[in-house]
């Protein structure tokens, strides 16, 4: 476990009504808030009070994290991989450190905000992994995409053994969150098949990019904790998903829309889709990202078969 000597790992908030007070304060302070996560503050500030008067829902990500004392599981993987002391690694790809701005709220449009969100949580989401890569399978990051790595994450193991793992991101999807604006996501039946042909073709999009590396590749995929309880948590427990026999099973039409455009990238991809997920030997994960505490956790996935 790496310990950081940063303010942010260990401040709490103190008064609920100074929050944005006392945020700002602590972004002076911490050189991940400052450089990388919020360049612009006054943009930033804008923003906040801008969605003060909107009705989506939608709130900054980090003051949140701070409100509830978890901002440093947010932070702490900032400085253990993208930052040299207090300034960005110089090494820091100009993509990555754009995209993990958080700007995903600066427009008008609450769609496009979550659209937006989407992108931003993923890449967090991909630090959060590295983090427990390290921590939990005692692996060692040598490389990561953001620092200009072929892949999201490179490894190596106590034994000397290499690996590669990519990361994919699945949030709520567009449709459920314009229901959840009117107030109309809950009840009715969830459409399984689709949810388990779509998280199928988020695992072959990950080993189709790790197609090429010779050593020990891994896909896994963080599930926002809303679109695992609108659906993902039902396919793995009612077996929809066998990830030992994967194959698409959903006639619906939005889904079929979607597969077409896929075959933009990966003609192929209905007919050799269990090949390329058998390719990976079972080294596949799904974990769901949590939005109370901003931690991710492991959820088993090699389920039974559905009859």
């Amino acid at each position: 476990m790496h310990k950081i000597n940063c303010p942010c790992q260990h401040t709490s908030l103190k008064s609920p009504c100074d929050a944005i007070t006392e945020f700002k304060a602590l972004r002076e302070s911490c050189p991940a808030l400052r450089t990388i996560l919020i360049p612009d503050l006054a943009e930033w500030e804008r923003a906040c009070a801008d969605l003060d008067q909107d009705s989506s829902g939608h709130r900054s990500i980090l003051l949140g994290a701070f409100k509830r004392g978890c901002l440093q599981r947010l932070t702490l993987p900032i400085h253990r991989y993208l930052m040299e002391g207090d300034s960005p690694r110089s090494d820091l790809t100009a993509q990555y450190k754009k995209d993990l701005q958080e700007r995903w709220f600066i427009r008008p449009d609450p769609l496009n905000r979550h659209k937006k969100s989407k992108g931003y949580l993923g890449r967090s989401s991909e630090l959060l992994i590295a983090q427990w890569a390290e921590n939990t399978t005692g692996l060692t990051i040598i490389g990561l995409e953001a620092t200009g790595s072929k892949h999201d994450i490179l490894t190596v193991s106590i034994d000397g053994i290499e690996g590669a793992i990519e990361v994919k991101f699945i949030g709520t999807m567009d449709a459920d969150f314009e229901k959840m604006l009117t107030m109309k996501i809950f009840g009715g039946a969830r459409d399984l098949k689709t949810t388990s042909d779509f998280l199928l073709s988020r695992i072959y999009e990950a080993a189709k990019q790790l197609s090429d590396y010779q050593y020990r590749k891994t896909a896994i995929i963080v599930v926002d904790e809303m679109a695992w309880n609108l659906g993902f948590d039902a396919a793995r427990d009612f077996g929809y998903v066998d990830l030992r026999n994967p194959r698409f099973q959903s006639t619906n039409k939005g889904w079929l829309k979607y597969l077409q455009s896929l075959k933009d990238s990966y003609p192929q991809i209905e007919s050799d889709l269990a090949l390329t997920i058998l390719s990976l030997g079972g080294r596949i994960h799904v974990f769901r990202l949590s939005a109370a505490d901003e931690t991710i956790a492991e959820e088993p996935f090699f389920s039974r078969r559905h009859n």
